[in-house]
């Protein structure tokens, strides 16, 4: 937890507190709203569990319609959380009358709890909080220290909806503001906000705005986003950035993942790639490999080291014994294995010799296993939790699943019917598919009602007027479908849930929908869902336009970008690594980032729209 600053009033409401014989509370003054308290602190032991409760019983001997009884309350709410006591500060903040705040406490108040939402991650509860016309009336008047709270908690918020760019202009401009031992952390903030962008955001943003300092960040984040994994060149491309910019504010304090004192080791130069290249999985790991050996070429243009790479098939030999002899043979990294039992199986050791970069995952964040590995793949729970968060967030509670009967798409289905009931949503509906169904009408018919409709129907006629004319249809109380498939499934997926009069629910879909190649005339049957996109399947958001064959199925053109990523993410892993310190990795897959020894992705979204994709504004 950040702790807040402790503004004058709140010290003197402590000394106060503390004497005996003190003054009557309606003389308590707190500073005003223009007058700066310190800006950041990273902590304060001035203030004690202790001191908090000797606020909180002061505020109830005092009157319950003054004021100063909503003033000492804020305050004792402020000190409880500087204590990490979250509940007990937002009960007794559940205690304070607003209207008798002043504008400086009214600030403290909807800030703090501000942040008590955010770290409960109630995201559409804190944008409802944000919107109120007080603070918006009040907000030109806001501390340093206040202005600060409030862009590090829209920031964040931000970056939940998927609208970074509303952070970039107020954190730039606040960062401007702030003396040169509070830049920072803002510093930090705001390179890792441009880390999230599409690249050609990065450009066309240049474009946007009149701000000089914004344009020299994006120019500086445009610069060096192709030569993320070549440590090398980033550093000399910076080093000729901050001679030509010497009055940015970056040349004087770059962000921590640019500072010379913060580089992270160079990752290593003897890697073993381990993929079963025999029956089944040839053609995924084939591909795999050929996106992995893409990165790794383009990596060999600018790099003036050259990694040395062997590859190793474990399509015919125990893991253990392929393992072994790849670090025997000099091996400092080894990444993969694929499959999902191997994987397993390295999680159930004790250590590893060498770092190991898996290519799969096991989907349980409780198996991180040893603590030289890191876990990696495509899991399409990373997808199904972002679909989650959205409609939530929108409120939409009742969901009718559509699922292949198999595969990921069964484990998909049971994962978020699972961690869905959790959070109190309701499935009104679940449809487990085979794999060569030709007409979706009749499996979706009774989930959706429609047959009972139709037997409704029947009866008014057989029994009051054989030439009645009825009309099916469909259940009401479905807000969402989710429907997981690919292409050519979900192309019949969707014509019949409009022929079933449900042509009007929003669907939801996993970036499996999606074959990075456009189909017009095809993919106008798909028309109005919206899915998770890999970035490599979205015109301009790589640095590098990323282009497997067009002939290949779905399912392999993301192998290629899996493979793609893996180069990213073992030349930058040692960064990853550095958590806080480094932000996020602009992958073909995703957003890339480290958490519990797994990687872990954030798709763009995207809709159909006249049988094209198109980026979508999530917000």
């Amino acid at each position: 937890m950040v702790k807040i600053s402790l503004n004058e009033g709140l010290r003197y409401s402590l000394i106060v507190a503390f004497i005996a014989g003190c003054a009557p509370p309606e003389n308590l003054q707190k500073s005003p709203l223009s007058a700066d308290p310190v800006v950041i602190e990273d902590t304060f032991d001035d203030v004690t569990f202790q001191d908090a409760e000797r606020l909180l019983q002061r505020a109830l001997k005092t009157d319950s319609n003054s004021p100063s009884r909503q003033q000492l309350l804020l305050d004792s709410a402020l000190a409880f959380h500087q204590q990490a006591q979250t509940n007990r500060s937002q009960e007794i903040l559940n205690q304070i009358d607003s209207a008798l705040l002043t504008d400086a406490d009214y600030a403290d108040y909807v800030l703090l709890y501000a942040e008590i939402l955010r770290d409960n991650a109630a995201w559409q509860v804190l944008q409802d909080w944000l919107e109120t016309t007080r603070l918006a009336q009040i907000s030109t008047q806001l501390t340093l220290g206040q202005q600060y709270r409030w862009v590090a908690i829209e920031t964040d918020l931000n970056i939940q909806l998927g609208a970074i760019e509303k952070s970039l202009l107020p954190s730039v401009t606040l960062a401007a503001k702030l003396p040169t031992a509070q830049k920072g952390r803002l510093h930090n903030q705001i390179w890792d906000l441009l880390n999230r962008l599409p690249s050609h955001r990065l450009a066309s943003l240049q474009t946007e705005t009149d701000q000089p300092h914004l344009i020299g960040w994006l120019q500086l984040a445009e610069l060096l986003r192709p030569m993320r994994g070549d440590q090398n060149t980033q550093s000399r491309l910076f080093f000729d950035w901050r001679n030509e910019k010497k009055e940015h504010p970056v040349a004087t304090l770059p962000p921590d993942a640019l500072r010379a004192e913060y580089a992270a080791e160079p990752p290593v130069t003897s890697i073993a790639l381990l993929l079963p290249l025999q029956d089944d999985y040839r053609a995924a790991s084939q591909t795999l490999l050929d996106g992995f050996m893409v990165a790794y070429y383009k990596f060999l243009e600018t790099a003036a080291e050259k990694p040395r790479l062997k590859i190793y098939d474990t399509g015919k030999r125990p893991l253990q014994n392929v393992y072994s002899d790849a670090v025997a043979e000099g091996a400092k990294m080894i990444i993969g294995p694929v499959r999902s039992n191997s994987v397993h199986s390295l999680v159930g050791l004790d250590n590893l010799p060498v770092p190991t970069l898996s290519l799969n995952r096991t989907d349980v964040p409780e198996l991180t296993g040893p603590a030289n590995l890191v876990q990696f793949g495509l899991s399409p729970l990373d997808e199904i939790d972002q679909i989650m968060e959205r409609a939530w967030r929108l409120e939409q509670r009742r969901v009718l699943v559509i699922a292949p009967e198999q595969g990921w798409g069964r484990r998909s289905s049971d994962y978020f019917q699972q961690q869905w009931a959790k959070r109190g949503g309701r499935i009104v509906g679940t449809v487990h598919y085979p794999k060569n169904v030709k007409d979706f009408s009749p499996l979706l018919k009774a989930p959706l009602h429609i047959d009972a409709s139709e037997a409704r129907g029947l009866q008014l006629r057989r029994f009051v007027n054989s030439r009645l004319k009825t009309s099916a249809r469909r259940r009401e109380d479905v807000d969402l479908v989710l429907l997981l498939g690919y292409p050519e499934v979900a192309r019949r997926i969707k014509p019949s849930l409009e022929y079933l009069y449900a042509a009007d629910l929003p669907v939801y879909a996993t970036s499996h929908i999606y074959s990075g190649s456009p189909q017009v005339s095809k993919d106008r049957d798909l028309a109005g869902i919206e899915f998770c996109a890999m970035p490599w399947s979205l015109q301009g958001h790589l640095a590098t336009p990323l282009t497997p064959e067009p002939r290949l199925h779905a399912a392999l053109k993301r192998f290629f970008a899996l493979g793609h990523d893996a180069f990213l993410v073992y030349r930058e892993l040692n960064h990853l690594q550095q958590g806080h310190a480094s932000p996020p990795v602009f992958g073909a897959t995703g957003l890339l980032s480290l958490d519990k020894g797994q990687i872990t992705r954030r798709t763009q979204w995207a809709k159909f729209e006249g049988g094209r994709v198109v980026p979508l504004d999530v917000e």
